[in-house]
């Protein structure tokens, strides 16, 4: 079900998506606010999960997706890739948990 990424996780001090509840809303905040939370394979595969968790919730009605600090998303993570040729991103699907985010029944909102 979760791709491997997901068992691949940096050992980050905090998580790179922090999740909480506000009523009947699961609240998934993007905690990479010095990268202006652009999105790396890690980061990616926290979010799937959090949102697949949330929508397996019976509490949760509906997920919204924010950022942390000045940014949402700026976009890839240019740092990450830029040693990657095309072939290399391109074959590794570095964003693959995000097609993750289409099985996901409950609303999704990101601001």
């Amino acid at each position: 079900m979760l791709r491997a990424s997901l068992t691949r996780l940096c050992a980050a001090p905090e998580p790179l998506v922090k999740v909480s509840q506000q009523g009947a809303v699961a609240i998934l905040t993007l905690n990479r606010p010095k990268a202006l939370n652009a999105l790396n394979q890690y980061i990616a595969a926290e979010l799937a999960a959090a949102a697949l968790k949330a929508d397996k919730d019976d509490s949760v009605n509906a997920i919204v997706i924010t950022g942390s600090g000045r940014s949402f998303v700026a976009g890839a993570d240019i740092k990450m890739m830029q040693p990657m040729s095309f072939a290399d991103w391109n074959t590794n699907n570095l964003f693959a948990d995000l097609e993750l985010l289409r099985n996901v029944r409950k609303p999704i909102v990101a601001l």
